[in-house]
């Protein structure tokens, strides 16, 4: 019998490695051709752009130069060559030149990065797979503000009070983020940065316009202006109007994607000594149709938030402060009412012990309430105190150690412990390489604790679905290698992952309508329990350079296998995603930018089975033209997206039996812009 037993452990043990190898395999193949391309187009380009003098007309164009600086992936300012992450940064020049209509255009752009629009109200966001409605494992901040909504584990993109013309860089860090932000940052991190108010008082123009007109009678108009003493106090005041009656055309029969969001936003600061006192509130009142597993047509949002930070950008040993308060309403013409009120406060230190050792410590606290139509007619809330630290230590004159560790306490879900390690090291000719190990956790979302909701499936028939107090969270261990060379005018990186995630939330029924009189297998209880794992596998390539004089290119390829752990495919994670983008300068003041968007097919299982979402590829394009003076110069640009017209949809038609149609084809689309300072 132990003869058996063992010889069937062995042969598991040999059809697991034979499974994992065939993964291993699978990385390989899809990568070779990719590389081979990649590696190809930009040695080709390296090349050429050793032999050719940078001009004057180069250095307006996009895309990133040279080894850039990045804050978010270590707390505090690097070089992206230093940093202990992969880390992608997209500038306002690049949002600028690629024509981006959206802040969705913008983020399909960066490797790694899946972005599923079910039409043109909804839109989910996530990082290394695992995208779903709802999106849960990705912590999205602007100037380091959350605006991960706790009580769903979700971001509305489309209600978020945010000026695309206010951005100054967007900071993207993939993996593990939880040793340094916490809860949530499961799979990455997008940090958006906005101009300073004293950044833009100092410019020669204090007043910029940005607008945006085109097809399903849409409207993206953005106004800032900006005055006072940069050395001093100074303030901007940006509004927004975006409109668009979606690809529904809100005909009759068609999906409900239309939305109307006016937004305001009013900054101040004050420049001191050591650093500056920065004041900040935004707000947006959006009516918007919502259709992802539920239904709201024309619901009222407001998102709103105050904040005030204190940094000590020009100290030795600098401070930074930040509390906000984020302020989220829905109302769905008065049937499903969510309130959900955040409190964040954080300080942290950035210490130099020696010219060879540095260490970045803090602690945060945060306090939600929230009061939902899923979770009856109680509030509830949940605090998280954390300390976190992390020491970057010199081992050699290129090789940086960094350990961080954090410690969370939640009043639900108790205590979390987060590690991570990571080895920096670099190599002549601008090269560096990377070994990280991290580990990272979401906090199970108000409603997935505290559900409680009735839903009438026929006559004698109700469905109850409650939440879980005894949920832990989801937890990930990842295991990086990362490269990344400096070249002139651009950089090549490689980065790939493993992960292995346990614990992962899913929804199981817990009681049965009778058989007879009811057909058998209809659930009529349900609630959630940690029972699912998974592991993820994948690489990412990336690449920016000159390709001749006046033409610059960008390329990146990303590939990732994610099983659950019955080894199917994971929901919305598609295996390959590849990005190519190709800027021209036409003449002196004429500009060109064309880019393709390719997302291979991925699956949703879904209660009548397993749904398959084709892969499609998205052509986007723009060609300005530039007039007015360098100070205050505009742009007249006609836009594209979706040139070809390929129709796809990108999330299922219905992922709830009964349930409205979500998934509006997306179709092309034009445009026209006018950008510009006075």
């Amino acid at each position: 019998m132990n003869k058996d037993t063992n010889s069937n452990e062995r042969k598991m043990g040999e059809s697991g490695r034979l499974r994992h190898n065939r993964r291993l395999l699978r990385v390989v193949i899809a990568l070779s051709s990719p590389i081979a391309l990649t590696v190809l187009i930009l040695s080709a380009s390296t090349h050429v752009y050793a032999q050719i003098q940078r001009s004057s007309a180069d250095a307006e164009l996009l895309l990133n130069s040279g080894d850039q600086t990045v804050f978010t992936a270590s707390k505090r300012a690097q070089k992206i060559s230093d940093v202990p992450a992969a880390v992608t940064i997209i500038t306002d020049k690049d949002i600028a030149a690629s024509g981006a209509v959206t802040l969705l255009d913008v983020l399909r752009s960066a490797p790694g990065v899946d972005v599923i629009e079910a039409n043109r109200s909804t839109a989910d966001v996530s990082i290394r797979g695992f995208n779903t409605p709802f999106s849960n494992k990705l912590l999205v901040m602007i100037d380091g503000r959350s605006i991960y909504i706790t009580a769903y584990g979700s971001v509305f993109w489309h209600t978020e009070p945010i000026l695309i013309s206010r951005i100054k860089r967007i900071e993207i860090v993939r993996g593990a983020g939880s040793a340094l932000y916490g809860a949530n940052a499961f799979n990455g991190v997008i940090n958006i940065i906005t101009k300073l108010p004293a950044e833009m008082a100092a410019e020669p123009a204090k007043t910029s316009v940005r607008t945006v007109v085109g097809e399903q009678n849409s409207t993206f108009s953005e106004f800032q202006h900006s005055g006072g003493n940069p050395k001093d106090w100074s303030y901007s005041i940006g509004a927004g109007y975006n409109r668009t009656d979606g690809f529904g055309g809100r005909a009759a029969g068609q999906p409900r994607d239309s939305f109307t969001t006016p937004t305001l936003t009013l900054d101040a600061q004050k420049r001191l000594k050591r650093g500056s006192i920065q004041l900040s509130a935004g707000d947006s009142e959006a009516t918007s149709d919502f259709n992802e597993t539920l239904s709201y047509n024309d619901a009222k949002f407001h998102t709103g938030y105050l904040s005030a930070t204190y940094n000590e950008d020009r100290a030795k040993d600098p401070i930074l402060a930040r509390v906000y308060g984020n302020f989220f309403r829905l109302n769905n013409q008065g049937k499903r009412d969510v309130t959900i009120d955040t409190y964040d406060f954080e300080v942290q230190q950035s210490r130099s012990l020696s010219p060879s050792h540095s260490l970045i410590y803090g602690t945060s606290y945060r306090h939600v309430r929230a009061s939902t139509f899923a979770t009856g007619s109680e509030s509830h809330s949940e605090e998280l105190f954390a300390l976190y630290a992390q020491d970057d230590f010199r081992l050699a004159k290129s090789t940086h150690l960094f350990g961080g560790v954090r410690f969370d306490e939640h009043s639900v879900y108790g205590f979390n412990f987060t590690p991570r390690l990571s080895l920096v090291h670099h190599m002549p000719g601008k090269q560096s390489v990377r070994l990280s190990y991290g580990t990272s956790f979401r906090n199970p979302s108000l409603v997935e604790t505290y559900l409680d909701y009735r839903i009438d499936l026929g006559p004698g028939l109700t469905s109850v679905a409650t939440g879980n107090k005894d949920l832990k969270p989801e937890k990930v261990t990842s295991y990086e290698l990362g490269y990344r060379k400096e070249i002139r005018g651009g950089y090549l990186g490689a980065n790939l992952f493993y992960n292995q995630v346990s614990g992962l939330i899913t929804t199981v029924p817990t009681a049965f309508a009778p058989s007879p009189p009811f057909p058998a297998g209809i659930p009529i209880a349900s609630t959630y329990r940690n029972l699912n794992s998974a592991t993820a596998l994948g690489a990412e390539l990336e690449g920016e350079c000159r390709i001749a004089e006046g033409i610059r290119g960008l390329a990146n390829y990303a590939y990732q296998d994610v099983e659950s752990g019955n080894h199917t495919r994971v929901d919305f994670s598609p295996q390959h995603k590849f990005n190519l983008g190709v800027q021209a300068k036409l003449s002196a003041a004429a500009d060109a930018y064309l880019g393709m968007h390719f997302v291979g097919s991925s699956v949703y299982h879904a209660q009548t089975g397993v749904l398959a979402i084709p892969a499609y590829a998205r052509v986007d394009g723009r060609i300005g033209y530039r007039f007015g003076t360098s100070k205050r110069s505009w742009t007249l640009s006609a836009l594209v997206t979706n040139l070809f017209d390929d129709k796809h949809v990108e999330v299922p038609a219905q992922m709830v039996p009964g349930s409205a149609v979500q998934s509006a084809q997306q179709r092309r689309s034009v445009y026209f812009m006018l950008s510009g300072k006075f």
